[in-house]
């Protein structure tokens, strides 16, 4: 439907899969407890005793377990990208029809964000729960590495537990929320690939554009699939989605910063800099691996990204002096 009907059939069933994803997520965290021994209390009070419940790390550390100063720094760099630069956000908002109503949409997205990771990491705490009182009918399956893929916690209890008819509402619920993550980023690749780099510059008219975009769609729906077949393995889907966005997003970010300070000058320091940075956050995740975590990556690429420029422009401007004189 995303190479058919475009980013209009996106926003749409993203409107429609957003309901049913949203009453799924509230029906598990209202049914789980029932299935607890003691209910509410019972599940909270082993959750509590779990450290499930300790939601303020104030020690700071680039690695280890999360805390708040990932959350105060690292997270709030990350959303100006992705509410500011990338286009899976920025195709909603230029699809609004005016300023007014885009700024509304984002102020909507950024009330609306916070309850929603709540609802679901409580949705987490309470599945925990369930399984210190009940052993899991079908044990979770493990990586390659031996690492178990906790990713799959939440498809077990849907098997096993959910009642007959639920299943399906929480099915739908799982699906809702993957096929709106994907026809997003159909629709932005699609875009990016015709529009920004270039490959629509051949065709002649609109409709030639629209016809090569429908392509780009189906050209990079089958390349998700080879990845999400990739990701088969991966212990967190979550944590190494964030790890791989964050190679780029502090380039990216730091890259439209220097274009906006700068303004019309020479960009080849902002691609030396983007360029740096990404060969600094390879080195990063796949040298240090878990010494850093994945919500400082934004922060620490976009800072290399606007020092390298910095620094590039400085060495470009001194050897242009020098070939002048």
């Amino acid at each position: 439907y995303t190479a058919i009907g475009g980013l209009k059939a996106v926003v749409w069933t993203d409107a429609v899969q957003f309901v049913l994803f949203v009453v799924g997520g509230l029906f598990a965290l209202f049914y789980i407890p029932t299935l607890i021994d003691g209910g509410w209390m019972a599940a909270i009070d082993t959750a509590r005793e779990g450290g499930k419940l300790a939601c303020l790390n104030t020690e700071f550390a680039l690695g280890g377990s999360f805390n708040i100063w990932m959350g105060i720094f690292g997270a709030t760099i990350f959303v100006l990208f992705t509410h500011g630069i990338d286009q899976l956000v920025a195709q909603r908002v230029l699809a609004c029809r005016s300023i007014a109503d885009g700024r509304k949409a984002l102020i909507f997205s950024a009330v609306t964000i916070l309850p929603m990771m709540l609802l679901f990491l409580f949705v987490g705490v309470m599945l925990w729960s369930l399984y210190q009182h009940t052993p899991m009918a079908i044990e979770i399956p493990q990586n390659a590495l031996g690492k178990k893929q906790t990713d799959y916690a939440f498809p077990i209890f849907m098997l096993t537990e959910a009642p007959v008819g639920v299943k399906g509402l929480l099915l739908v619920g799982i699906f809702a929320a993957a096929m709106s993550s994907v026809s997003s980023a159909l629709s932005a690749l699609a875009s990016v690939s015709v529009m920004d780099l270039g490959f629509g510059k051949s065709a002649k008219d609109d409709d030639a554009k629209l016809k090569l975009s429908r392509k780009a769609t189906i050209f990079w729906g089958i390349v998700l699939v080879a990845v999400a077949c990739a990701s088969r393995e991966v212990e967190s889907v979550m944590n190494t989605a964030f790890a791989l966005a964050g190679l780029t997003s502090g380039g990216l970010l730091g890259g439209v910063l220097l274009v906006l300070v700068l303004n019309k000058s020479d960009g080849r320091p902002i691609i030396i800099g983007m360029l740096t940075s990404l060969v600094a956050m390879l080195a990063i995740k796949y040298g240090l691996k878990e010494a850093i975590h994945w919500p400082w990556y934004t922060v620490i690429g976009c800072g290399i990204t606007l020092m390298s420029a910095m620094l590039a422009k400085v060495v470009m401007g001194d050897m242009s002096s020098t070939s002048a004189d």
